[in-house]
């Protein structure tokens, strides 16, 4: 693992644990690295493949997810 992944994973687990929300676009591996440092991931959208749009697709996504 890189320093950028885990600063990464290390903030998504910060933010989530702390009760607010997270989303990853376009990052796969992502997950599983940030469940083990601690992230609750019921708060964190993951949006895998976004398209050519990636910014429509996570605001969607996570519009969808909080409301």
């Amino acid at each position: 693992m890189d320093g950028v992944a885990s600063l990464r994973a290390g903030l998504i687990a910060s933010v989530t644990g702390a009760g607010g929300w997270a989303a990853v676009v376009g990052s796969q591996s992502l997950g599983l690295l940030t469940a083990e440092m601690g992230a609750d991931l019921s708060r964190c959208a993951v949006i895998e493949d976004p398209g050519p749009d990636p910014v429509s697709v996570a605001f969607s996504r996570v519009s969808r997810s909080v409301a």
